[in-house]
């Protein structure tokens, strides 16, 4: 999970007086104010943070830049009947990726 949900998830407890939160099973739990038992973290809070980030002109490029590829790819294979194309995008796509996860944390 990046770093940045976390901290904005973090941030949203605290000026809603929910503690001690914790992750479990890829969800958000914490401590309602008032609450002896944990309960997850309501959606509003991660709609709010997906709502606030819009997508900079670099990373759509880089997800255009991602598809194209890919297409590319899959039709060099048909032509060629060989996967090597598609071995050499899924190579970029990875690379792609981890450049987008870069720029999350």
């Amino acid at each position: 999970m990046p770093k940045i949900l976390h901290q904005y998830i973090q941030q949203w407890c605290q000026e809603h007086g929910w503690t001690d939160l914790f992750i479990e099973q890829r969800q958000f739990w914490a401590f309602p104010p008032g609450s002896v038992l944990p309960v997850p973290v309501p959606t509003r809070a991660l709609e709010g943070f997906y709502n606030e980030r819009e997508m900079t002109p670099q990373t759509g490029l880089l997800n255009l830049c991602s598809i194209g590829v890919a297409l590319l790819a899959i039709l060099l294979t048909v032509i060629t009947l060989s996967p090597i194309p598609l071995l050499a995008a899924f190579g970029c796509c990875a690379i792609a990726v981890a450049l987008l996860e870069e720029e999350r944390i």
